[in-house]
């Protein structure tokens, strides 16, 4: 075979692997995307450097993609090259060191080690606001990303004061259809359901709900995450209406879930929890039970069985099984 003309560049290019990457991402096929990531990367490591910003730019998106599918050590380990090399370019005080900062504290949220994340986007939320000020949309996210901090703090009043000054600058900058906008005012609503504020939740999620459906259509993730998080305010209503309505919603959730993310989308597996919890309410334990098993399965395999999702998810299996009067032996005829 001989070899190719000196001015042809032999095998993939970076873009040609992003793109196959692309491509396989939208398939929901994760193994053979991260294997093309992992290849980008290599690449844009040996031709350009590893502190050029194409190799910057494929790291955090494949940061950006362990973290998607629980791959949260994996995920740390690149997106804490990334901020060493941010740090060595641009200096502490760089809009795009504050980006790898978050990106770090996300990864820490996902391995349950949220005092080191909290810490970090403390100090992303100031390198934003002294650089581009609170108008900026990486100020806002990040702003973001810090009052969900203090929700999983439990520090409810905190969260809903920096989620709904998010919202107002959302608002402001992005206007109300934004996916962003939308998602700053579900999470308002969840503040306030913590906070035993229900109705108030309740209105603000279903105008969230609304505009995702409108803009975003009924399918997009953001809608989901919409339609489950209200499901959950109105289970926390404790009528009958209520729990009519999250279970309607629940299960049209998991049904667009598993249609466009796939079966094994951890976003598909949290619907199946949120599912088999408000099947479980309504002693519907026989539907419930397939739905604690495949996320337990998945979750198993997927993140290993020491992950904090992992044991929630084994939990509510063990428990279901309890209740229905199953075991291990009859379950597999041992």
């Amino acid at each position: 075979m001989s070899p190719p003309p000196a001015n042809e560049d032999a095998g993939p290019t970076l873009q040609s692997l992003m793109e196959e990457c692309d491509a396989l991402l939208e398939e929901n096929r994760w193994a053979e995307a991260r294997g093309k990531l992992a290849q980008a990367v290599q690449l844009s490591e040996q031709r350009q450097g590893p502190d050029h910003e194409d190799t910057l730019e494929v790291k955090a998106v494949l940061g950006y993609n362990l973290r998607k599918y629980g791959e949260y050590k994996e995920a740390e380990q690149i997106d804490r090259q990334v901020h060493a090399a941010r740090l060595r370019i641009s200096g502490p005080d760089h809009t795009e060191t504050a980006k790898a900062l978050n990106n770090v504290a996300l990864d820490l949220k996902g391995l349950a080690r949220f005092d080191e994340a909290f810490h970090l986007e403390e100090q992303a939320l100031d390198i934003f606001m002294k650089v581009n000020g609170e108008n900026s949309r990486a100020t806002q996210t990040s702003m973001n990303n810090l009052a969900n901090s203090y929700h999983q703090q439990g520090r409810f009043q905190d969260a809903a004061r920096l989620h709904e000054r998010t919202l107002e600058l959302r608002i402001k900058t992005l206007g109300r259809d934004h996916f962003e906008t939308i998602m700053a005012m579900d999470l308002v609503g969840v503040d306030y359901r913590e906070l035993g504020q229900v109705e108030k939740a309740a209105k603000y999620q279903e105008e969230a709900l609304k505009l995702a459906k409108n803009s975003l259509g009924e399918a997009s993730e953001t809608t989901i995450r919409c339609s489950m998080n209200l499901a959950s305010t109105y289970q926390e209503l404790g009528t009958s209406d209520g729990s009519q309505k999250a279970l309607a919603l629940l299960e049209r959730a998991l049904e667009l879930s598993r249609r466009t993310l796939g079966e094994e989308s951890p976003d598909t597996v949290g619907a199946m929890n949120n599912l088999a919890v408000a099947y479980v309410r309504a002693a519907r334990l026989d539907d419930a039970y397939p739905l604690v098993k495949a996320a337990y399965d998945i979750n198993r395999k997927a993140l290993g069985p020491d992950h904090p999702k992992t044991r929630a998810a084994e939990g509510n299996y063990n428990y279901v099984m309890v209740q229905l009067g199953l075991t291990q032996a009859n379950i597999f005829g041992a």
